[in-house]
């Protein structure tokens, strides 16, 4: 595992990795190429709440990720985008609280993860409306997908109507996997989880 602060750093791709917690705290080309460079790793949590990145500085993000079998996100939506797309083992995503998943697009093409891998997509906190795009999307192209938990935070009623009404579209959908089970889950402010019906 890897874990440490940077400010500067220079590297060629590095050694297969079983976990990299990597928290980028602002824009930089060079944290961008070095998260490029994790390409080897098997589970990634990424960080970059809140942060604005330039189109030119995103850019700087290339590579496959042929080992990468979970990831958990709190980034900028490219990100999601990027992963779906560059990471085809894929089978664990997690879009947690920091992330910004509303201004992602559908994709042109299927990913290939989609299609043969992702099993279990988790996101939390739900926050209605930014996430049911890309809920849906998955829902109806993960075509091995067997869970999908959608975690909202009990002190926010007066989302409460949104998520009731969302849920029932998104039970709605046409899962793409028959074998798809979807979690409706609320959590406190202690963490404290319950399941929804």
């Amino acid at each position: 595992m890897i874990e440490f602060v940077f400010d500067n750093i220079s590297t060629g791709t590095l050694g297969l990795l079983a976990v990299a917690n990597v928290s980028l705290a602002c824009e930089s080309r060079i944290k961008l190429e070095f998260v490029g460079k994790l390409c080897n790793v098997g589970s990634l949590n990424l960080y970059a709440g809140g942060m604005e990145i330039s189109d030119s500085a995103f850019s700087a993000l290339t590579g496959k990720f042929h080992n990468l079998t979970k990831l958990t996100l709190s980034a900028d939506c490219r990100f999601i985008s990027f992963f779906l797309d560059n990471a085809d083992n894929l089978q664990v995503l997690t879009i947690s609280g920091g992330g910004n998943i509303k201004e992602w697009r559908e994709p042109h093409q299927v990913p290939t993860c989609l299609s043969s891998h992702l099993k279990t997509v988790e996101i939390e906190p739900f926050k209605c409306t930014e996430e049911w795009l890309f809920i849906s999307y998955v829902l109806r192209n993960a075509e091995v997908l067997k869970y999908m938990k959608v975690i909202k935070l009990r002190y926010s009623p007066s989302k409460d109507l949104e998520f009731d009404a969302l849920k029932r579209r998104i039970l709605q959908l046409q899962p793409g996997s028959k074998e798809c089970e979807i979690k409706f889950l609320e959590r406190d402010v202690n963490h404290n989880t319950k399941e929804l019906f």
